[in-house]
């Protein structure tokens, strides 16, 4: 569980995701589109529990994921 600052609906989700009582793990991982300080983004969020690493490969680069949860 996360404990540094303030938790978001994302951290309570992941949690249920976790903990496997998520009923929609699917509305949280994988890709989505979002607005970042007013900037359109793709956030890929994945859970591999036992992954030393994450790459997201396009046709152009390969870039590392960078963990977000201990």
């Amino acid at each position: 569980m996360m404990t540094v600052g303030a938790r978001t609906a994302a951290d309570e989700a992941l949690d249920a995701i976790a903990s496997g009582t998520s009923d929609d793990p699917f509305a949280v991982l994988g890709p989505h589109h979002l607005v970042i300080k007013g900037r359109p983004a793709l956030v890929i969020r994945s859970m591999q529990p036992a992954a030393s690493g994450l790459k997201i490969v396009t046709p152009d680069q390969v870039d590392l994921m960078k963990r977000r949860r201990p």
